[in-house]
């Protein structure tokens, strides 16, 4: 809200205030594990019950481990099959995807935060901000989804695409009070589309993919083993 507040009144102090908080806010709820579940769901009758009982539930503690010889061994069995599939398989060039999501924020939030200084007070900067206000909504929407999530995000990269060709069609189409207006909103379309659609072409890496390839090395080591006469 302060952000907000900060572009509409274009008062640099509220802007930055708003853009710490906003920043903040993100960096700790991301430390804090928005992204992940906590703990395994329960009926909420139960849960009602437990809390009129007192009944403490035992959780994970942080850093909490088992500790015993054959969960070392378990581990380290593990790790040594997972090094030699990788090495065994085929050499993959690195993922973009969770990179493009975080430069589609970046560019996003860039848009927003420097309409005070490329949009002036007029009625035109006003359809302008409006214009580049949507349009940056939408590229950080699908920034945070593809940095955060995993798959291949074919359709929010393609949206985040569709968002940065109109943003390249305001820049050069669209009536703009000052010139440095239009350029900012061509170059920022370029950067979108190139970004969205390096991350169609390298996307990260897909839970079903890895959950497939589970299967089928589980099939094959199946198959070899032979029978008890």
């Amino acid at each position: 809200m302060a952000l907000g507040a900060g572009i509409a009144l274009q008062s640099l102090s509220v802007s930055v205030a708003g853009a710490v908080v906003l920043v903040g806010g993100g960096v700790a709820s991301l430390l804090g594990g928005i992204m992940y579940d906590a703990g395994s769901g329960a009926d909420p009758a139960d849960e009602v019950e437990q809390v009129r009982e007192n009944d403490v539930h035992e959780g994970t503690y942080p850093g909490e481990t088992i500790d015993d010889e054959a969960a070392r061994r378990d581990a380290a069995e593990t790790a040594h099959a997972t090094r030699a599939r990788l090495e065994a398989g085929p050499v993959t060039r690195p993922a973009v995807g969770p990179a493009a999501g975080w430069i589609l924020f970046g560019l996003a939030a860039f848009v927003v935060l420097s309409q005070p200084w490329f949009i002036d007070n007029s009625a035109v900067g006003r359809d302008t901000a409006l214009r580049d206000g949507g349009f940056a909504v939408v590229v950080g929407l699908v920034g945070v989804w593809v940095a955060n999530a995993s798959g291949r995000h074919r359709v929010a990269l393609l949206v985040s695409t569709v968002a940065g060709l109109g943003l390249v069609a305001s820049g050069l189409l669209a009536e703009h009070a000052w010139p440095r207006t239009a350029g900012l909103e061509v170059a920022v379309g370029v950067l979108v589309t190139g970004v969205s659609l390096a991350g169609l072409a390298r996307p990260g890496p897909t839970l079903n993919a890895g959950r497939h390839r589970g299967r089928r090395a589980r099939s094959a080591h199946s198959s070899g083993r032979r029978r008890p006469a």
